[in-house]
Formats: C-alpha cells, sequence, structure tokens
C-alpha cells in the first residue's frame, strides 16, 4: 500500500488501510455511478455506421 507523508512532517507516514468490505463496497459504488454515467452518455456517443 502506498505510503502518505503527513503535511509538515517528512519522516512521519499515514498508511491509508481499508478492509476488505470497505474495498468492496467502494467499489460497488463506483460500479454504480460509472454504469448510470455511461447510460447518460450513450446518446452523445457515435453510433458505427454500415457500410
Amino acid at each position: 500500500m502506498r505510503n502518505i507523508l503527513k503535511p509538515g512532517s517528512d519522516k512521519e507516514k499515514i498508511t491509508p488501510n481499508l478492509s476488505n468490505a470497505e474495498k468492496e463496497k467502494i467499489i460497488a459504488v463506483l460500479d454504480e455511478v460509472y454504469s448510470s454515467f455511461w447510460e447518460y452518455c450513450e446518446k452523445y456517443r457515435k453510433k458505427p455506421t454500415k457500410g
């Protein structure tokens, strides 16, 4: 996992740790948001032309 430096300090670091359940919840929310955004953008996408 990537370490993040605390503001004002170059030696102390914050390591963000998430449980598997938290990661799964974040991914589920992102999937829902991006799928609705994908559907919204569908009307602006160019349709492939046959021929």
